[in-house]
């Protein structure tokens, strides 16, 4: 567009270009290339990604607007105002495209953009689109105008031919501009309630890209006397949002390597357990076994496979098994557990502990895919039961005898209580394993803790954890009671985070960021688990920029203390248990930070191991150590009298978190 049209035959040729192809066109069909296989690219990629329309809508906008590109270059090689009209009309039409794809672009990616609008726009562009196809020359422009486009931009000389366009094509490029308008201001509040990663890119692009729209308005109406910018313009849009998308793909592909990581060592687990575990249909077909219920039924896999789960029990608890699974597919549970008989091919019976429970689509609680059986062999546990109520009732008869079988008996009972020990003691590597490291640096927020557990396992739960790059996100949980019912509370809490991390980063839902929202959507679950537990539950999210805590207390007790310049205070937010009432919410709290600060977390086991006679001045007591230890979770232990601590009467647990 920028060539001197003097030197056209000899640039062309040097270029590769058809001579017939004005040299100043050169630019413009370079331009609709890029644009064009960016367009294509994300095609291709959206066909990968099905759930992710933006892809698709991008990959329209940018060929849309690499035919309006290519459009151009006809235009820029046009020898007379008939041939310009021609090109002028292809313009318009590809420019109407352009703006039906961008609608929906900037829809799919905010979010934000209305319904009523959405469909508005693409009747508009339609219309306009339609028009340039099917109208007559007459109507889209003042055919006996024509205009020979000559000036030097830059010290170069640019001139092409082309017609007025009619007042009615001037009222549809005003309307297109108006609903940029509209958009640009979609995109201003984006960005004041979004990520700004994610804002910047679009408003960047939407500014370049209105610019360009404004300045060829006002060439076509002869207000400007100017070359055309809208194609490069768009190269913005491209550079800006295709750098943007392929950051989306990028996160995609880390959250999908950590997956994998995850549904690995679920595999490893699945195979190596004790227990049987079996995954079937609604019916009770066994979709997938362990080899440990292949040797609890004395069968292998593939005698396993596609068999009914419920041929393998006693003859006598099937029905019951059968009542129990129709009681959950219609609705009247989510698990249930009891003591059943399995036979094996010797057609010897044994006593197994059957836990059932659902199993969902991820984007669908309502909907039942299956089930999941956990089978413990308990026929040990249960002779023996039955061993110790027949002697009793001899005891007298058959004292000698009896006190050797009684010893027999209690040989079994201890390996009996061994493997459960042994089972307590998987468990609670399980738990550990699910915690953060003990110390963490997430940016410039140094993380620490210290848990003691009641027994093998705990009802405290801590954990911390980045959001994105401008949050990361912590909290302190205490479930209700000890050992291992109330530490399977945790790892529900722990898996129901990690489930909401990975919402947010998958599409978008804000709940990690939102501490009220969060508990909110705890609470619920709770409740509709039926687990007959509650729990208390401080969760904050800090923005590091703005060095900004937002939190929200599900009743978490002992307050947070708050060390700045030597001063420790609590921060005082009362708020409801989690899991007690349906009609419980939470709301935010906002606490700016100071540039320097320490904040301790104590579970209220702690409070049990002070010697301080009443809550106030144990609280003291906290707030004393706190500011005695300036903040060092070493020292502040050892000063509580917690760093020697082993099976405490309550789960005792502390976190902090430093800056400076």
């Amino acid at each position: 567009m920028l060539a001197c049209r003097g030197e056209t035959w000899l640039i062309a040729l040097r270029l590769g270009v058809d001579p017939m192809i004005s040299a100043q066109s050169v630019p413009a069909i370079v331009l609709a290339s890029i644009t064009l296989y960016t367009g294509i690219y994300h095609l291709l990629l959206s066909s990968r990604r099905r759930r992710h329309r933006t892809d698709l809508t991008f990959a329209l906008t940018c060929i849309a607007m690499g035919g309006y590109d290519v459009f151009c270059a006809g235009l820029y090689s046009g020898a007379h105002v008939a041939e310009g009209m021609m090109w002028q009309r292809a313009q318009l039409l590809a420019l109407a495209l352009v703006g039906m794809a961008f609608v929906w672009f900037c829809s799919d990616y905010t979010g934000a953009v209305s319904r009523r609008f959405r469909w508005l726009s693409t009747a508009f562009f339609s219309g306009m689109a339609l028009m340039m196809m099917l109208a007559p020359n007459a109507l889209i422009f003042q055919p006996n105008r024509g205009i020979l486009r000559s000036f030097r931009f830059l010290g170069t000389a640019v001139s092409y031919h082309e017609a007025e366009l009619s007042r009615l094509t001037m009222l549809q490029h005003g309307g297109a501009i108006l609903a940029f308008i509209y958009l640009l201001i979609v995109g201003f509040r984006f960005y004041q309630r979004e990520r700004r990663q994610r804002a910047v890119p679009l408003l960047a692009a939407m500014v370049c890209f209105f610019i360009g729209a404004v300045n060829d308005t006002a060439v076509a109406t002869g207000l400007n006397h100017s070359i055309y910018i809208l194609e490069y313009a768009y190269m913005g849009m491209v550079f800006l949002m295709a750098f943007r998308l392929s950051d989306d793909v990028a996160e995609m592909a880390s959250t999908r390597a950590s997956l994998i990581e995850m549904e690995t060592r679920f595999r490893a687990i699945f195979r190596n357990t004790a227990v049987g575990l079996a995954l079937t249909d609604c019916d009770g077909r066994i979709v997938q076994s362990n080899p440990g219920l292949c040797q609890m039924f004395g069968c292998s896999s593939e005698a396993l496979a596609d068999s009914r789960l419920f041929d393998h029990f006693h003859a006598s608890d099937r029905s019951s098994l059968q009542r129990m699974v129709d009681r959950i597919l219609a609705g009247e549970g989510t698990s249930f557990r009891s003591e059943k008989r399995y036979i094996w091919p010797d057609k010897s019976i044994y006593w197994g502990d059957i836990s059932i429970s659902t199993v969902h689509p991820v984007d669908d609680d309502t909907k039942i895919e299956g089930l999941i059986w956990i089978v413990v062999g308990i026929s040990e546990r249960r002779h023996a039961v039955d061993s110790l109520r027949a002697l009793n009732e001899k005891l007298e008869e058959q004292v000698v005898e009896r006190t050797r079988t009684l010893i027999l008996t209690n040989r079994r009972l201890v390996d009996s209580l061994q493997k459960l020990h042994d089972d307590e003691e998987a468990g609670k590597l399980i738990q550990t394993s699910l915690l953060p490291p003990q110390i963490d640096q997430l940016g410039p927020l140094r993380f620490s803790r210290h848990l003691v557990p009641s027994f093998y396992m705990s009802g405290d739960f801590v954990d911390y954890f980045q959001i994105d790059d401008q949050h990361v996100g912590f909290y302190m949980a205490d479930v209700s009671g000890h050992g291992v019912s109330s530490a399977l509370i945790t790892v529900l809490l722990k898996s129901f985070v990690s489930y909401t991390r990975e919402r947010f980063v998958r599409e978008g839902d804000q709940a990690i960021l939102d501490p009220g929202l969060l508990l909110t959507r705890l609470n619920k679950e709770l409740l509709t688990q039926n687990l007959g537990k509650h729990m208390t539950l401080f969760y904050g999210v800090i923005e590091i920029e703005r060095n900004h805590l937002t939190f929200a207390n599900g009743g978490q007790f002992p307050f947070p203390i708050i060390l700045t310049e030597g001063v420790a205070q609590q921060i005082k937010i009362k708020g409801v248990p989690l899991g007690m009432f349906d009609f419980s919410t939470y709301e935010n709290c906002e606490y700016p930070l100071p540039e320097r600060f320490v904040i301790a977390f104590f579970s209220d086991g702690v409070l049990d191991l002070l010697e301080q006679p009443g809550l106030t001045e144990k609280q003291a007591c906290l707030r004393e150590a706190v500011a005695r230890s300036a903040g060092a979770l070493v020292r502040m232990t050892k000063h509580l009298g917690l760093a020697e601590v082993t099976m405490p009467p309550d789960d005792v647990s502390v976190l902090t978190v430093q800056r400076g």
